[in-house]
This record gives C-alpha cells, structure tokens and sequence, in this order.
C-alpha cells in the first residue's frame, strides 16, 4: 500500500510539473522578430533548392528530347545544333539568390508614404 501512495505522489507531481504554461513572447520583441526571420530564412532557402532541382531536371529532360531528335529523319542539323548549345548555357546564366536580389529594376521601387 505504502508502494502505490508513493507511486501516485510521483505521478501526480510529474504530471502537474509538465503542465506548465509556456511563457508568452512579445510579437514586436527582437527574439520573436528573429525567430519569425530563421524561419522565413529557412522556408525561402527550401523552396530555393526545390527550384533549382525542377529547374536541373527540365534542362537534364530536355537535353535528352534533344538528343533523340538526333536520330530522327529529316531534323534539321543547323537548329539542333543551336538548341543544344543553348540548353548547355542555361544553367550557366541562370541566376542565384545574391545575383536575384542585387539586380536593379528587379523589384519596383516603392515610394515612401507621405503623411
């Protein structure tokens, strides 16, 4: 009996010590201004890499589109040839995120209010 009080102190205390309130956080203070930018930070650096991914394998696809129509009749060597040489630049004038954001004219300029 001695055994079961005991064991139900310690449940009762574990189970009431775990229901704690977690502490509100001003919305306007630095810290949940810097966890609101992480996680910006992070969603943007996700949907950049799955970007990059889809847009790698469109080039990888359509490279191999290219490459079969080498064996087709009546293609036209000239055109092809141009096409393959600028699906292999593609990648290579694509931008990034530091070219994106440092390109002027990019973005459209916002006026600043006026009272």
């Amino acid at each position: 009996m001695k055994h079961i009080f005991w064991l139900l102190l310690v449940c009762t205390l574990a189970t009431t010590s775990c229901n704690r309130t977690p502490k509100v956080i001003d919305p306007a203070s630095a810290a949940a201004v810097k966890v609101q930018v992480d996680i910006l930070r992070d969603t943007v650096q996700a949907r950049w890499t799955e970007m990059v991914s889809s847009d790698d394998a469109k080039l990888q696809d359509l490279r191999h589109v290219l490459t079969a129509l080498e064996g087709q009749p009546g293609t036209n060597r000239a055109q092809l040839r141009d096409l393959q040489r600028a699906n292999s630049r593609l990648k290579t004038l694509r931008y990034d995120q530091t070219t994106m954001r440092s390109r002027p004219g990019l973005m459209p300029t916002i006026p600043p209010r006026t009272p």
